[in-house]
């Protein structure tokens, strides 16, 4: 089955989300050498930051691989991945009615992840028959 372009999308927002992570780390290490008049978070604090902040890229590329090579771990990841966007703009943002709308965005690449289409690309028909045969079951 070929690929569907929405996957293809979601790889290169995923490889275009770790390349940001990664100018971030590198703006956080420089950030102790810097007087931009901000706070001061030091050499530790910097580095530590700049640690997760490479591993969540190192994440990103992993999974923008998996997506573009249809690998089924690949699709559990980017539900968890666009699922936790969710609950952080949900959950973490303020209530402002901005919020609402950008969680749009990911809910609507939630819906698109669980299209038949996509599922058959992901599982191989996996899951989606064992769903239809237990509908058939009830």
């Amino acid at each position: 089955m070929d690929r569907p372009l929405g996957i293809t999308l979601l790889s290169v927002l995923q490889v275009g989300g770790g390349t940001i992570l990664i100018l971030s780390a590198i703006s956080v290490l420089a950030s102790p050498f810097i007087d931009a008049g901000g706070i001061d978070i030091g050499l530790t604090s910097s580095i530590m930051l700049s640690s997760i902040l490479i591993s969540m890229a190192a994440i990103n590329y992993v999974i923008s691989y998996g997506l573009y090579h249809g690998m089924q771990w690949a699709w559990y990841m980017e539900i968890l991945y666009v699922a936790s966007i969710i609950l952080n703009i949900l959950f973490i943002s303020t209530a402002a009615p901005i919020n609402i709308v950008l969680t749009l965005i990911p809910l609507s690449i939630l819906i698109y992840l669980y299209s038949d289409g996509v599922k058959r690309y992901f599982l191989g028909g996996l899951d989606t028959d064992f769903y239809q045969d237990n509908a058939n079951n009830h």
